[in-house]
């Protein structure tokens, strides 16, 4: 169980790593130096904000229904709330913050950028709450299966905005 559980989770992982060296390769590319770095300089803070809403609920999930499966009902009914609050908290935080963080930076186009990537706090937030859960469970090929789909799906995403005009927007 462990191996079988261990080798699905690593493919996920492999397929997550692809998936991220394909969209910075990819955009490097096609964004030219200007609007990659706007890109990374977006996603790097970004991804600091994601820190403190997937690391908080997520973890507790894992281990909670892990050590007490047949209370994972309960548990998922009374933290889902929390989270999707906590997640709000900072999406709202992050949004308020956007025009400050482009003074920070001096450069107001970040404002915009940095308050249609906030969307992703959400989303995000929602999507580590439910892999968090199969995580817990058990349901490994579950969690791989949507490791994979999220890797996959990502970099076709963005390519396709890409393309489709929407540069770094």
């Amino acid at each position: 169980m462990v191996g079988k559980a261990t080798i699905l989770l690593l493919v996920s992982q492999v397929f997550l790593m692809v998936s991220g060296y394909a969209v910075n390769v990819g955009l490097a590319r096609l964004l030219g130096p200007a609007d990659f770095g706007t890109f990374n300089v977006v996603m790097s803070l970004l991804l600091v904000v994601q820190l403190f809403v997937i690391t908080g609920i997520p973890i507790a999930l894992q281990k909670f229904v892990a050590e007490n499966t047949g209370a994972s009902r309960l548990f998922l009914r009374k933290s889902l709330p929390v989270h999707v609050i906590n997640s709000c908290g900072f999406f709202i935080l992050f949004w308020i913050l956007a025009p400050v963080i482009a003074n920070v930076f001096d450069d107001q186009r970040l404002s915009f950028f940095l308050k249609i990537a906030g969307i992703d706090i959400l989303a995000y937030g929602l999507y580590k709450y439910y892999i968090s859960m199969q995580n817990g469970l058990h349901q490994f090929g579950r969690q791989t299966l949507s490791g994979i789909a999220y890797a996959v799906c990502k970099p076709v995403a963005i390519f396709a905005l890409v393309l489709a005009g929407f540069s770094v927007t």
